[in-house]
């Protein structure tokens, strides 16, 4: 059994149509850093999905903190994993409507942390009267920090950042 952190071995991704990447190892400790670089289209979006869960692997394994996603059932998998996608995934409403979603999803989660939220987005660079702004309206590389502050309240035990850097001004 695999140890603490992700643990990816001989993973296969890809589509009906084949392998687009084989032969992936990769490990990660709690805490690590860990960047997947190539070239555009090589397979980096869809090995991040499929170790997010969105996608099946074609084969191989993947363990977070020794366990597979399914011996810890998909929805507790998903809970612990979040990808933060390229393309800024944010509902058509205010900034701190986005971020509270999740938590409405939530049943024992202690509430949503307003003021960890506000600390996230100073940090990031966002002022505090984007608070209520249409989260839509922003520009890209703010969409994306906003996902980035969502992804973060959450408290996954892994994140998982889609081209981070893509759309930063």
């Amino acid at each position: 059994m695999a140890g603490a952190g992700l643990e990816v071995r001989n993973l296969a991704v890809g589509a009906a149509g084949g392998a687009i990447l084989t032969g992936v190892n990769l490990t990660a400790a709690p805490g690590e850093l860990v960047a997947v670089t190539g070239p555009s289209g090589c397979g980096k979006t869809t090995l991040l999905r499929t170790v997010a869960g969105l996608l099946d692997a074609l084969s191989g394994t993947i363990h977070l903190d020794g366990h597979t996603p399914a011996a810890f059932g998909w929805p507790q998998y998903r809970r612990r994993v979040v990808l933060v996608d390229q393309q800024p995934v944010l509902l058509d409403r205010s900034v701190e409507e986005n971020l509270k979603r999740p938590f409405s999803y939530q049943s024992a989660n202690g509430g949503f942390p307003a003021a960890r939220a506000r600390t996230l987005l100073d940090r990031l660079g966002l002022e505090p009267d984007r608070w209520d702004q249409r989260a839509r309206a922003l520009s890209v590389g703010q969409q994306q920090r906003v996902c980035l502050v969502r992804a973060l309240l959450l408290a996954p035990a892994l994140v998982l950042l889609d081209e981070p850097t893509s759309a930063l001004d």
